[in-house]
């Protein structure tokens, strides 16, 4: 991949190619915040800011092909809509289909790998056994990992069940009081509730933080 990316950058003159990286922070932001926004959301507007970026710097664009994210007739016409004198084509697996998508997954691929090679995080798949390895070694108990690993990415939330403490958001009880209240069910507040004095492997503790109120 790493040879056809150079093959690609070698021959400016015909082919031109941009890579937005997103970091692991901004996705966790993004996807765990109020108002989340989906990965989905966040690839269309990365892909529509490329467009701009490309139309803003005086590339003559007419046709653009992008692999579908979501159902591919919806974000054709959410991208056709934007840009109505262009001529687009989403399709599913369109980087087997059409070679220009298969140069821009590769650039994009590597793009990725060059910035992992930083970490020690290996290829960062769930299916690496060094990004498995790592993520059993790695993290803390109470803050779960550093922000090069996505925390709302399955793997990772199922690497912290298991080696961290459980922590109760007081936003999260709000949000559930409120459900409650809406269903006319009776609402609980565990934060009114009277702390064990013991845990297995840690004791309870209160913090004074309108977010984080409770480890249990």
């Amino acid at each position: 991949d790493e040879s056809i990316r150079l093959d690609v950058s070698k021959d400016s003159l015909c082919i031109g190619w941009k890579a937005i990286p997103i970091s692991a922070k901004e996705l966790s932001v993004r996807m765990l915040r109020r108002g989340r926004d989906s990965l989905n959301v966040i690839s269309h507007e990365t892909a529509i800011a490329l467009i701009k970026w490309a139309i803003d710097n005086g590339v003559n664009v007419k046709k653009v092909y992008v692999d579908t994210v979501g159902t591919a007739k919806t974000y054709e016409e959410k991208l056709q809509n934007l840009f109505p004198s262009l001529d687009i084509t989403v399709a599913a697996k369109a980087d087997a289909k059409y070679p220009i998508v298969s140069a821009a997954s590769i650039c994009a691929k590597v793009t990725r790998d060059v910035i992992l090679e930083r970490t020690t995080l290996a290829s960062g798949y769930p299916a690496d056994p060094t990004t498995k390895e790592w993520l059993k070694v790695n993290g803390d108990v109470m803050l779960g990992y550093s922000d090069i690993v996505r925390f709302s990415w399955g793997t990772a939330v199922e690497a912290m069940k298991k080696k961290c403490v459980k922590i109760t958001h007081r936003v999260d009880v709000e949000m559930e009081q409120q459900r409650k209240q809406e269903k006319g069910e009776p609402v609980d507040d565990p934060l009114k509730r009277r702390v064990v004095d013991e845990m297995p492997l840690y004791t309870a503790l209160t913090f004074d933080c309108p977010r984080l109120c409770e480890v249990v």
